[in-house]
């Protein structure tokens, strides 16, 4: 049982490593209800962007005005993304207009993340069942530097990822994650790497992952007890090293049930863990480990967003003194942010 509960934090630990962020907006038809202009910035299907204040629409037409007045007529069909102002803006890379942040309620499913493109400079992370900690740096919009461990800061990992855009809602995530056990087992070090592809768009969109992961155990034992005539304790060979590593597949789904609320799910599984003694090898035992969780998303702040669900696994081990099979269903808080 204890070689299960190492497997399944190892996991978890994993997945909750490999998070990131976003900055995609859907295709929304611009529909004004201020009377004067709001200001946006409008993509087109052929990449190129407009950017200005809508003064007027029609079933076809949008009507954008730019800053030195010129008005340029639009069509709907060819518009791709629209951002508007809505008090939560910051500097465009043009570095001369402002425009509209996606919330962070769009970047996150329970856990894990989808692989949309960065924010240059922004600061954003997670929170799962207050007990794993992550935080981020997006160095551009395709990389990202980030830190994870638990309230007590056992494990540490340090993980790096790059997102790209393959075409119009397709999107190509590769992370890479490397911990130790920290100040509990400083000799314990593990890592791995999880390659993430999202369709979508913020309002609906689905993730499928696959990773490996691979970590050194160490395990201590003491030094034994005194013997009856008074011998010294017993030596290092009460210490050595396991090693466990798995495959790692899944799938994520996010839809926007009303504007505040999502609903989110993950499924994962990891259908051989090997777990073997690097030290002195009796035979690996082969295990398994499964995870389903459907939950709720709030996307009603803007820059944090709360999840609460539930988090079901399934866990198998064989060796050779058999299979053994155990499953538990778990509530799930967590939170998602943005400094």
């Amino acid at each position: 049982m204890q070689k299960l509960v190492v497997v399944a934090v190892f996991i978890i630990c994993l997945l909750q490593a490999i998070t990131s962020t976003a900055q995609t907006d859907s295709i929304v038809a611009p529909k004004p209800t201020e009377k004067k202009p709001i200001l946006c910035k409008i993509k087109m299907q052929d990449g190129s962007v407009y950017q200005g204040f809508i003064e007027k629409q029609t079933d076809s037409l949008l009507f954008v005005k730019s800053s030195s007045g010129v008005l340029i007529h639009v069509p709907k069909k060819q518009v791709t993304n629209i951002d508007f102002v809505d008090g939560h803006t910051t500097k465009d890379s043009t570095g001369n207009m402002t425009f509209h942040i996606p919330s962070i309620a769009n970047n996150y499913y329970v856990a894990t993340s989808n692989a949309f493109l960065l924010k240059k400079g922004e600061i954003y992370g997670s929170s799962s069942d207050f007990l794993f900690y992550n935080i981020n740096y997006a160095i551009n919009q395709n990389f990202s530097l980030g830190v994870s461990s638990s309230f007590i800061a056992v494990p540490i990992m340090l993980h790096a990822k790059a997102n790209f855009e393959i075409s119009k809602k397709l999107f190509l995530g590769v992370d890479g994650v490397f911990g130790s056990g920290s100040w509990i087992s400083p000799k314990s070090y593990g890592g791995g790497g999880l390659l993430k592809l999202t369709y979508g768009d913020t309002k609906s969109n689905f993730t499928v992952l696959g990773g490996y992961g691979d970590v050194d155990y160490f395990i201590n034992r003491g030094r034994g007890r005194r013997g009856r005539r008074g011998g010294g304790f017993g030596g290092g060979g009460n210490s050595h090293y396991q090693n466990y590593n798995a495959a790692i597949i899944g799938v994520a789904f996010s839809y926007a049930i009303s504007p505040k609320i999502y609903f989110v799910a993950e499924a994962f599984a990891a259908p051989v863990v090997a777990i073997a003694n690097v030290t002195s090898p009796n035979g690996a035992t082969q295990a398994g480990f499964y995870g389903f969780s459907p939950a709720i998303r709030t996307n009603i702040k803007h820059n944090i967003s709360w999840v609460v669900g539930l988090n079901g696994f399934l866990t198998t081990s064989t060796s050779r003194l058999g299979t053994t099979i155990g499953g538990l269903p778990l509530p799930y808080v967590g939170f998602s942010f943005r400094l």
